[in-house]
């Protein structure tokens, strides 16, 4: 049985600076299984300044339990896997054709159990590189998919928007249900040899608009993009991953660990859709304890969406790409979602990584519908190489198109 780790725990081992929050504490803080089998949770250690990529994996090489390298190019944000299948000269490379971007490392993500994370003074300081600061390149370009994507509903949409000169600020003082959430979500899986690639391109129509924001999202709330693979193999039928069999994180066709993502927020509705700085801080959201043995559930977090870019006719957008490496299973069932998870364990305990603090608390969205389908399972499709689109904030049934 995976235990979870109290907050009281993680105070008394310095994982928690300052528990002024903590006391009161029957809240616990989210574990992850290891590769030991062991309770761990996560740390972002930073560098000193920015660093190339490149550096920034032979950094990581030299580190205990290092999994993943931060980093960050203007408008994209994301992390390269040290355990994944996309070697960091194929993932630059890949960065560089699709955004235009060299990347800025700025942190290594290691773990362990948090008892060692505290005793470890390797994880309490900044990384010195030995370098100067490290300039690379900010994202120059959309992905040509996205671009097509979006500008596929410019016209419709154009048509009920308000011109330019209009564009204020929504009154969000009395959200409803679901107007959080994005009207239109593009999903595409594929493989590309040994990844799986889950594409994702979500779009809201803005306040002024009548429409979905991004900043209707509550101010403690952040939300989580998440798309599903499972298996029907007998061996993980039933039960929750605190009592499944081993290999659980293997078996569906894309595995629960060693992603490499890249999230780009830009500003569509013009003649072009372009990159643009944001503040969402994303996160590879690992921790999922309450998942079905059978599920693999591939989900990238924002813990600030409210900070997604609006454009001009008040429209915003999102794009997800998630590199996963493939698992044993070469097709399975897929589902998935957009949900609203609550942030205020990570504002209280700042030192904690994103997956092991977001929705710790629990708690129910306020107006009540913190849950966007993108994909349900009844519909039974499997991939991967399959595309669909999903409108109407997922109240109507999504669309198969050619991937």
């Amino acid at each position: 049985m995976v235990a979870l780790i109290t907050t009281s725990a993680l105070i008394a081992t310095g994982t928690i600076v300052g528990g002024s929050t903590a006391a009161a504490a029957p809240r616990q803080a989210k574990v992850d299984v290891g590769p030991t089998g062991t309770d761990v949770v996560q740390r972002a250690i930073p560098f000193d300044h920015p660093t190339s990529l490149g550096s920034a994996a032979k950094i990581a090489s030299s580190m205990r339990n290092a999994i993943a390298v931060t980093f960050e190019a203007g408008g994209i944000q994301g992390q390269w896997a040290t355990t994944g299948s996309i070697s960091v000269k194929d993932f630059l490379a890949r960065e560089a054709s699709v955004y235009g971007a060299v990347p800025r490392a700025t942190s290594i993500v290691v773990t362990d159990t948090a008892e060692n994370l505290a005793k470890d003074e390797n994880a309490q300081a900044p990384i010195a590189t030995g370098k100067p600061a490290f300039v690379g390149q900010d994202a120059t370009k959309v992905p040509a998919h996205s671009v097509a994507e979006l500008q596929s509903n410019e016209t419709s949409i154009k048509s009920k928007s308000k011109s330019k000169s209009s564009l204020a600020s929504p009154n969000i003082n009395n959200p409803s249900a679901l107007n959080w959430a994005p009207e239109d979500a593009f999903i595409n899986v594929t493989q590309d040899g040994s990844l799986i690639d889950f594409n994702e391109t979500y779009q809201w129509y803005g306040a002024v608009n009548n429409g979905n924001d991004p900043r209707y999202t509550y101010s403690d709330f952040g939300l989580e993009f998440g798309l599903d693979a499972y298996t029907n193999n007998v061996n993980y039928q039933g039960g929750t991953r605190d009592f499944c069999n081993s290999g659980f994180k293997d078996q569906p066709f894309a595995k629960d660990y060693g992603w490499s993502y890249t999230v780009q927020t830009v500003v569509p509705g013009g003649e072009d859709v372009e990159s643009a700085p944001a503040g969402v801080k994303p996160y590879a959201d690992y921790n999922d304890l309450g998942d079905s043995c059978n599920r693999n559930s591939i989900a990238i977090g924002l813990e600030y969406p409210q900070q997604i870019p609006i454009a001009d006719y008040g429209w915003s957008a999102l794009i997800v790409d998630v590199l996963a490496p493939r698992g044993v299973d070469s097709s399975g069932l897929m589902g998935g979602s957009v949900q609203a998870v609550d942030n205020r364990f990570c504002i209280g305990n700042p030192s904690l990584a994103l997956t092991d603090c977001m929705g710790v608390d629990q708690e129910s969205y306020p107006s009540g519908n913190g849950n966007r389908l993108t994909l349900n399972t009844s519909h039974g499709w499997n991939g991967p190489n399959t595309c669909w689109y999903s409108a109407d904030t997922g109240t109507t049934a999504p669309q198969l198109e050619e991937c």
